[in-house]
């Protein structure tokens, strides 16, 4: 609630005016004073709406949080997927190293324990590594072809998420400067109209 104003001599607008009211004698007609309860009822209508008003704006706030939040909470699950898939990457080339030391290990020695057998042993091996590096490339491509997916995946959920709080705002700016116009207008009309009716009221007492 506004604090009241200080009025001249310490008394607050509100009561300075109830003062002035008290003082002026009631020579208005019942139709005026009717007239005036109705234009009161119509404030307090008014009044009724325009906090229905910010009680909307305030829900679409509410909700706009709400869905930056979401927008937030996937944007983090693609990146902590793309970090996983990038794990998965490193693990599988380190993998991919050490299997190779250890058959080459293994080659090594089985060449030192029967050189009879070395011709063959060394296809076999060969044959064996090259199944891997084979299989480990076709799998190092499709992790590099997951991880370009979750990134063209990701630049997209933030276009939209950004598009989609630009949109908000644009509406949000828009609903805002449509009811302060009109507010503006309506108090300009109010205060224009008990402009003239005081000043009737103050050209007749006189």
């Amino acid at each position: 609630m506004a604090p009241k104003k200080e009025a001249k001599g310490g008394l607050s607008a509100e009561d300075e005016a109830k003062k002035k009211a008290e003082a002026i004698d009631d020579i208005d007609s019942e139709d005026y004073k009717k007239s005036v309860r109705i234009e009161i009822r119509q404030m307090r209508k008014f009044i009724s709406d325009e906090e229905k008003l910010t009680g909307q704006l305030m829900d679409e706030r509410l909700r706009i949080n709400y869905f930056w939040l979401i927008s937030k909470k996937e944007l983090e699950d693609k990146q902590a997927e793309l970090r996983n898939k990038e794990r998965e990457l490193q693990d599988l080339q380190e993998k991919h190293q050490i299997e190779i030391k250890i058959y080459k290990q293994r080659c090594k020695h089985l060449i030192f324990q029967n050189l009879d057998q070395l011709t063959e042993l060394k296809k076999e091996a060969q044959i064996t590594l090259k199944n891997i590096e084979d299989e480990n490339r076709i799998n190092e491509r499709e992790l590099k072809q997951d991880l370009r997916s979750l990134k063209v995946s990701k630049k997209e959920q933030e276009v939209r998420h950004q598009e989609y709080l630009n949109a908000l705002t644009r509406d949000k700016n828009k609903q805002q400067t449509k009811l302060r116009q009109d507010f503006e207008r309506i108090s300009n009309e109010i205060h224009l109209k008990y402009k003239n009716k005081m000043t009737n009221l103050r050209l007749e007492m006189e």
